[in-house]
């Protein structure tokens, strides 16, 4: 068709008069339609209409969650529809205040808005403040409400279709304090990226949490843990920087006035440290992250974790951790393996938990400040090795094997730590097997040298030769008892030792029947003897000499001096740590023969002053 009959086509449709009435009716409603549109826009800008949104809205949202919902005023800026809200508060179902924000805005779609379904590309936030009170594990939290509306479960009543629809892209708030029974969290900021009702991007800053707790003595200490910076993305990137955790309960120390126990004390906490995470998958049941450096540190305790590392696989019933490795200071700590199952009240368990083998290179000094300070000159590199499993209430131990590098020290063990679920350290109580322990020749003294002890009788330790253990440890409330069989070239002994952390004093007895006390004490002229002894030493006084302060009594049922042989013997010794003064007595039948001796160092045995007696029996009357 040529232009010329195109227009005469045209002209000819004009001209008809139901066309001229439908073009001029299109026009007429395209007219009306910008206008309203105008309008509408110039309508949303006045605060009547905008107050007119917002008591819809609040109404709206009041008879939906069945609670009190206020705005002091609301504002629509268009044409990029925020809403800002002020003065915004939410009261709970007992109208107390839970919920008040100074600020909110909020990019809406208007539109679905009014079909209840609430969908926001950004909401920010500010001066925020929630009450939140949850009275125990059987009540329901105030807050519980608020959780079900905002659930955007699969509609499947009539009742479930006029629940409300939120849907959030970003969200960002500002100064918000939050009260949760006794606890209390600050924040001054977080940014909040979601996609699909899955975190894209997270980062906070300056988090705060303060609460109370009291422990199993009634005792209560103020718990603030702090963090300057926590850092997510989808990728499985999870940083938490300059965390910090203090602690007061404003009595003082557990080791105030007692110099040989640790700094540690949970009422006394000022740690820092940072972690690093990776974050490989997250379902609604399953987490399963990497920690790939975490870092932990009290100056004032002594702790000191260079780096922390494992695999974390948490799930509803438990938690596994992967490849550990632990570095404190000079110490490492491997283990393959362990896992922690939650307890369960349908199959009635208790939380119980068990590793593979745990290994590592350790040096006892690393741990002294906080747990022991007499390790703390304690620098001989030790390689341990054990399995471990356990409940609430005890940690077994089995397979302990530690030793030195050169092998001169080796223990062999297991054992069980039990009365951990009272929280009591007074109710703690450990029992050990020692299998073997073996010291090479001289490696005892080295071992001793290793402690902040006056150093006694070393002379007579080296004597022994290599020694070789074996017996039971048992550990009560500041009472170490030891109990075994002692072997050494010069003989072997069965001893018992005690120690009352009380009083400050060992007591005990030991049996032998083949001593070679001579060699031990450097006086040939002395044979091998057969006796039992007992014995109690003063540990709490000082010593200005070269002897323990206490007193002993024995028993010799067989002994020699060069060619003469004798039993039954009593013998007594006392000793104020600079002389000890004893007797020796050998009943008979008319008189005892005895003798007294005196000594201020055991290495000088063969100079002791010996003065004999004799004590004829007074005649038996008739």
């Amino acid at each position: 068709m040529t232009p010329e009959k195109f227009k005469l086509s045209l002209s000819k449709v004009f001209k008809n008069r139901f066309w001229r009435i439908l073009l001029k009716t299109l026009g007429i409603t395209a007219a009306v339609l910008v206008v309203l549109l105008i309008g509408a826009y110039i309508a949303l800008c006045t605060s009547t209409v905008q107050n007119k949104l917002m008591d819809y809205t609040t109404q709206m949202l009041s008879e939906r969650l069945k609670t009190r919902v206020n705005v002091d005023s609301v504002s629509v800026a268009l044409p990029s529809l925020d809403i800002k809200l002020y003065g915004m508060s939410v009261d709970d179902r007992s109208q107390r205040k839970m919920l008040e924000v100074g600020n909110l805005t909020a990019n809406v779609d208007l539109w679905r808005l009014l079909k209840k379904d609430v969908r926001i590309g950004k909401i920010s936030a500010k001066n925020v403040n929630a009450l939140l009170i949850k009275q125990d594990s059987d009540s329901v939290a105030n807050f519980q409400f608020l959780i079900d509306a905002l659930k955007n479960d699969h509609v499947k009543t009539e009742e479930d279709k006029n629940k409300l629809k939120f849907n959030v892209n970003k969200i960002d708030v500002e100064k918000v304090k939050i009260k949760y029974n006794d606890a209390a969290l600050s924040l001054g900021r977080l940014n909040c990226s979601l996609h699909k009702d899955k975190v894209h991007n997270l980062e906070g800053n300056d988090i705060a949490v303060a609460f109370n707790h009291t422990n199993h003595k009634g005792i209560t200490a103020q718990f603030h843990i702090g963090v300057g910076k926590i850092k997510y993305s989808d990728k499985g990137n999870l940083t938490v920087d300059n965390f910090k955790v203090h602690s007061d309960n404003h009595r003082p120390r557990k080791n105030a006035n007692n110099p040989n126990r640790g700094f540690f004390d949970d009422g006394h906490l000022d740690m820092a440290g940072s972690m690093k995470f990776t974050v490989n998958h997250i379902t609604a049941d399953t987490i399963d992250a990497t920690l790939d450096h975490g870092v932990i540190t009290d100056s004032v305790a002594g702790i000191d974790v260079h780096d922390l590392n494992c695999g974390i696989l948490a799930t509803r019933k438990g938690i596994r951790f992967s490849n550990v490795n632990l570095q404190q200071i000079n110490s490492k700590i491997h283990f393959d393996r362990g896992d922690l199952h939650f307890p369960s009240a349908e199959a009635d368990t208790v939380i119980t938990y068990a590793t593979s083998k745990i290994t590592g290179d350790i040096i006892l000094k690393d741990i002294s400040r906080p747990f022991a300070p007499p390790l703390r000159n304690f620098s001989i590199p030790l390689r341990l090795s054990t399995d471990m499993h356990g409940d609430y209430d005890r940690i077994t131990f089995t397979n302990v094997v530690i030793n030195t590098a050169n092998n001169k020290l080796i223990i062999k063990a297991h054992g069980d730590v039990w009365g951990i679920k009272f929280h009591d350290s007074h109710a703690i109580k450990a029992h050990f097997n020692v299998d073997n322990m073996t010291i090479a020749e001289k490696y005892a003294s080295t071992l001793v040298t290793q402690f902040p002890i006056r150093r006694l009788m070393m002379t007579q330790l080296n004597a022994l030769g290599a020694i070789r253990y074996q017996g039971v440890v048992d550990v009560a409330w500041r009472h170490p008892s030891f109990h075994g069989t002692l072997s050494s070239r010069i003989g072997s002994l069965s001893l018992s030792l005690n120690y009352d952390g009380g009083t400050k004093y060992m007591t005990g007895n030991i049996a032998t029947n083949a001593l070679n006390a001579g060699r031990l004490f450097s006086m040939p002229n002395i044979g091998e003897v057969a006796a039992t002894a007992n014995f109690r030493i003063d540990l709490s006084r000082t010593r200005k000499g070269k002897l323990p302060v206490g007193e002993a009594s024995a028993h010799v049922t067989k002994a020699s001096y060069k060619s003469v042989k004798t039993n039954n013997l009593i013998g007594e010794v006392k000793s104020d740590g600079v002389v000890a003064n004893g007797t020796i007595t050998a009943p008979a039948k008319f008189a005892d023969l005895s003798c007294t001796f005196s000594f201020d160092n055991t290495d000088n045995l063969h100079k002791m002053e010996v003065k004999p007696a004799l004590k004829f029996h007074k005649a038996k009357s008739k």
